[in-house]
């Protein structure tokens, strides 16, 4: 499954899950309508039943005394269409729901209609004193029948009522659970959400990282790659795998040239060397002056290009892991006399005021490689120092005790480092500004950060445009190597 596809099947499903409580809603509210309509309705039918009963009683209470005072078919009639209406309204409240009660006037109705039957015998036998007393005596009869009407019309009204606390009860339920449903979705929402973003994020973090490694130098494709997954993540993360394995072959062919090229260079460098000095010292013929300072130029350069090549061969061994420190304990006091004596003679020549300063709180032993620490580190350090110092400037070398560590500061007051280069200068080959490169190789840097690294200590720099630069190093006064037996020197 495509990562594509997953976004859409999440965003597909989350919009189920937050649209599922709108349904519901929409659901409860049709409910609740169809109980008010059909409760309005049948409301209404049954208020307009009761009326007409009652209207029909009256009629038939209206017709029976026309028909004593004036009795003839047209009363008649109109006694028996109020006892038909009557009755047809009353089955219609039975129909709704009032049949118990619309039993009860039915039977009262009944009554009326056999009374009515009577009153006419008795007006056809010309007895109408009979028959007015005789509907007199029907009043008991009306009275309880109207009571029987109003009794339906107070169960009209209280099924109204139920009727109206039902649709309160289901409009509350309702909101309630539509509340209650919306957060349920948003939290399941919430939650595939995330975690659709933890199976993205994660393994994209992992090989963002991995990347980052990779641009520090390190040729490595971590374990911890979904290179299983069968997405795009899945086909970045092989093909990091695969970019990480080219590269670090890349990277052993380039040491391997690296390496056989400074030994193959250091053999006609020592030649050259060799017959420059044979010629200044006259085995081969007289020199003249200007010959001779040709061949001191001569000498120079070759002593440059061989301090290169060692460059490049220790800064291969290094990063091959074969280049070893022989550790030993080491006087700090001893450690800085060695740098003194190895720059102060430079610092002369180049005007360059040149200061040691080792405070009291500096460890006096230290256990590391001696020759390593004082040419490749600090020798690198010192030398970039002077080289971007000018005439008139500083350098000074300050050294104190840290947390079981020494600190030294190598501060100059050279030209400085841009700030968008600083974060660079400790990687190979890597000069800064064009005066830079017109005087190293980018190497001595790159050596001494491997060196402080082996020794499991710190480095880093500050430095500002035209004020200076300063570089820290941490070196911890116990190595996680076993020091040599060799003895102090004093």
């Amino acid at each position: 499954m495509t990562v594509r596809t997953k976004l859409v099947g999440t965003l597909v499903l989350v919009i189920l899950i937050v649209m599922a409580p709108s349904f519901y809603g929409v659901l409860k509210l049709t409910e609740l309508r169809d109980i008010v309509l059909y409760r309005q309705s049948e409301l209404a039918t049954a208020y307009l039943s009761l009326a007409r009963v009652q209207n029909a009683l009256a009629d038939l209470d209206r017709s029976q005394r026309g028909y004593l005072v004036a009795p003839g078919p047209q009363q008649r009639l109109e006694v028996r269409q109020a006892l038909s209406n009557a009755r047809f309204d009353l089955s219609q409240l039975s129909d709704i729901g009032y049949g118990e009660a619309a039993e009860q006037v039915q039977t009262r109705l009944d009554t009326l209609e056999v009374a009515s039957a009577r009153i006419e015998r008795l007006i056809a036998d010309d007895d109408p004193a009979a028959a007015t007393a005789y509907f007199d005596s029907l009043r008991t009869v009306y009275v309880r029948t109207e009571s029987l009407l109003e009794r339906i019309g107070d169960a009209i009204d209280g099924k109204g009522r139920l009727d109206a606390r039902r649709a309160v009860e289901v409009s509350v339920s309702a909101a309630q659970r539509t509340v209650i449903a919306v957060w349920i979705s948003l939290a399941i929402a919430l939650a595939l959400g995330l975690a659709t973003i933890g199976n993205l994020m994660s393994p994209l973090g992992a090989l963002r990282e991995a990347m980052a490694n990779v641009a520090g130098g390190s040729f490595i494709a971590p374990e911890n790659l979904p290179y299983k997954r069968s997405d795009e993540v899945g086909d970045l993360s092989r093909s990091f795998r695969l970019m990480t394995e080219r590269l670090d072959e890349l990277d052993r062919l380039k040491a391997e040239f690296v390496s056989i090229a400074s030994h193959e260079l250091k053999t006609p460098i020592h030649i050259i060397n060799g017959y420059a000095e044979m010629i200044e010292e006259g085995t081969l013929g007289d020199v003249t002056e200007k010959q001779h300072d040709a061949l001191r130029r001569i000498g120079e350069q070759a002593g440059q290009m061989t301090d290169r090549v060692n460059q490049l061969l220790n800064l291969t061994r290094f990063l091959a892991g074969g280049l070893k420190l022989e550790v030993e304990r080491v006087r700090t006091q001893d450690l800085f006399t060695d740098l003194r004596l190895a720059f102060e003679i430079l610092a002369e020549q180049q005007g360059i005021d040149f200061e040691i300063e080792v405070e009291g709180s500096a460890p006096a032993i230290l256990e590391v490689d001696r020759t390593r620490v004082t040419n490749e580190l600090f020798g690198n350090l010192l030398s970039n120092a002077f080289k971007f110092t000018p005439a008139g400037g500083s350098v000074v070398v300050k050294a104190a005790g840290g947390d079981e560590t020494l600190v030294v500061r190598v501060i100059d007051t050279g030209r400085g480092i841009p700030p968008e280069q600083l974060p660079y200068i400790f990687e190979k080959y890597y000069q800064a500004g064009s005066e830079g490169r017109a005087v190293g190789a980018g190497l001595g840097l790159a050596i001494a950060r491997q060196i402080v690294d082996a020794h499991g200590g710190q480095i880093s720099a500050t430095s500002e445009p035209d004020r200076g630069t300063t570089v820290e190093v941490i070196l911890p006064i116990r190595s996680g190597s076993s020091p040599s037996d060799a003895a102090v020197s004093v």
